[in-house]
């Protein structure tokens, strides 16, 4: 379409993926449903399944909406914590989506040939995201699993800095895609697990995601061209960032892990929590002792 209108193909690329986006968003208003009640689309059993499960998942505390569940999102510094550790795993995956190609050309590759052996990573990085996810839903573990992807991607940026041999460089970028990709998911769900009742969860969702954002416009400026050919500042950052997110995770698994021992000593006392007790207690969310924290 290059030329056609009077506008460069790639002003098309933009033009023609905003209109699909514009017109799937407008559409998803009658698409989507809010809750599983009024879902036309499930017969009664799957209904049925999912209203259970999302019974469960709330722990028997308020799904209702009331601007105090609001409130104590925005309050809660908890919820702020793993938005910062969001931040902290998204820059380095932003900043590889942007610069993956650079990086590779910079290794030798002409432009087009950068261009194809900048996809081996990516389809690595699809296979641990999987991998990761999996496990960690497996072992109804968080942290560990973000610990050792965190450690991973830092590990690719650590050969990046350290030598100038092609080859270790290029596993360097499949270590940092490995262990960068999989935090997204990991991450969003830890810091939702943790919040108390569906309304929080969803404004910590949204506060999560907001603050990890940020990290699109520190991407763009940590490979400056004046840095090639060895961008020491940029892995350096991207090391720093990686390592920031292990800490935090390790950080809240052992802060986590008190508090659930807390509640647990504290049930232990006291005995089994009654449907009647579990009502009164609904809008406390997670601080409540019959809920108990992911890790």
């Amino acid at each position: 379409m290059d030329g056609t209108s009077g506008l460069e193909g790639w002003r098309w690329i933009f033009i023609l993926e905003g209109i699909l986006t514009l017109v799937i968003a407008f559409a998803s208003f009658w698409m989507l449903y809010d809750y599983p009640e009024t879902a036309k689309f499930l017969n009664p059993a799957e209904r049925a399944f999912v209203i259970n499960r999302l019974k469960l998942d709330n722990e028997g505390l308020s799904h209702e909406y009331k601007t105090k569940f609001i409130k104590d999102a925005f309050l809660d510094w908890k919820i702020w914590a793993f938005a910062l550790m969001f931040h902290f795993c998204l820059t380095p995956v932003y900043s590889f989506s942007l610069f993956s190609p650079t990086l590779t050309a910079n290794l030798g590759f002409s432009a087009a040939r950068a261009q194809l052996m900048s996809v081996p990573p990516y389809v690595l990085a699809a296979i641990t995201t999987v991998v990761a996810g999996y496990t960690s839903d497996k072992i109804e573990k968080r942290a560990p699993v973000i610990i050792i992807c965190s450690l991973t991607g830092a590990l690719g940026f650590v050969l990046l800095l350290s030598t100038k041999i092609v080859g270790v460089q290029y596993t360097g970028l499949f270590l940092a895609a490995a262990g960068g990709y999989p935090l997204i998911p990991l991450v969003v769900s830890f810091g939702a697990n943790n919040a108390g009742g569906s309304l929080k969860k969803g404004v910590a969702a949204a506060i999560i995601v907001s603050v990890g954002n940020a990290g699109g416009c520190i991407s763009s400026f940590v490979y400056p061209a004046k840095d090639k050919p060895r961008y020491h500042m940029g892995h350096s950052i991207l090391l720093a960032y990686d390592l920031g997110t292990a800490a935090l995770a390790a950080f809240m698994w052992w802060y986590l892990r008190r508090q659930n021992a807390a509640k647990d000593a504290r049930n232990a006392q006291r005995g089994p929590w009654t449907a009647e007790e579990r009502a009164a207690q609904a809008d406390e969310g997670d601080k409540v002792d019959f809920f108990r924290y992911t890790i």
